[in-house]
């Protein structure tokens, strides 16, 4: 598990020094606060590429991590269009968007559907008639790939940083531990 750590933050020859005293319990507990900082400011990086006339939509961008998914049983770390919010808020924001429109037909760009704007949608039809109601292009295409790019020096400082202090702090822990058991 250490040859894994030392090469994804080769050149912190301190962090490298430390991780080769500890055991895997305690890597499992460092990598993943500096992950959730990563993930946060890649999530931030993406939200400010989407134009300002869509700023109800940059609500829609988020991040998850997941230590171990239930379903496929992996390490799951994800930044994008609706990632980490739940079914409820999507509810509100949808409310929201329909309370703000008034008595105007369509939805607009918004949180909710803020992966419209990125993707953009093929043709579509209406369920009861079937009559075509068109595709939408892209707003705002490239624009994860973007955040991604812009941030990487700064998602990766912070996960250095991150995972610093939480190497510092599990290293006290068991400091406190060894100290008990004397």
């Amino acid at each position: 598990m250490v040859s894994r750590v030392k090469q994804a933050i080769s050149g912190e020859r301190e962090l490298i020094k430390a991780l080769k005293g500890i055991d895997e319990a305690m890597i499992d507990k460092v990598a993943p606060a500096g992950m959730r900082g990563y993930l946060r400011v890649t999530a931030k990086a993406i939200k400010s590429e989407i134009p300002g006339k869509f700023k109800s939509a940059r609500k829609g961008i988020g991040n998850r991590f997941v230590k171990k998914d239930k379903r496929t049983k992996k390490v799951v770390a994800k930044a994008g269009s609706l990632v980490g919010v739940k079914k409820s808020k999507r509810k509100a924001w949808g409310e929201q968007a329909k309370a703000k429109r008034g008595n105007k037909p369509g939805v607009g760009i918004s949180a909710n559907s803020v992966a419209w704007g990125i993707v953009g949608t093929g043709n579509r039809t209406q369920k009861k008639t079937g009559r075509s109601t068109g595709k939408m292009n892209p707003l705002f295409p490239g624009v994860i790939q973007s955040g991604v790019n812009k941030s990487r020096s700064q998602a990766l400082a912070k996960f250095r940083e991150l995972s610093r202090k939480e190497l510092k702090r599990q290293a006290q822990k068991n400091r406190r531990k060894v100290r008990r058991r004397r």
